[in-house]
């Protein structure tokens, strides 16, 4: 009886230990998600920062040639 005891003891470390690994297998993951969604969000903040940079540019642009258009209108 006490060598059965024995073997629950070790099936049910066993599971735990199945289980324990399960679990870091899907915090590894999660983690490696989180890795790919950080970068993904970097590079889009860089191609959004780089779009209104241009946007910037082509409303002083604009603003150029507007005050020359009403400059030419007034003389």
């Amino acid at each position: 009886m006490a060598h059965d005891q024995g073997e629950a003891c070790i099936y049910a470390k066993q599971s735990v230990l199945r289980e324990l690994e399960q679990e870091r297998c899907r915090l590894k993951w999660q983690l490696s998600r989180a890795l790919q969604t950080s970068d993904t969000c970097a590079a889009e903040l860089e191609a959004n920062k780089a779009k209104v940079k241009d946007l910037l540019t082509i409303v002083e642009l604009n603003k150029g040639v507007a005050g020359l258009a009403v400059q030419r209108s007034h003389d």
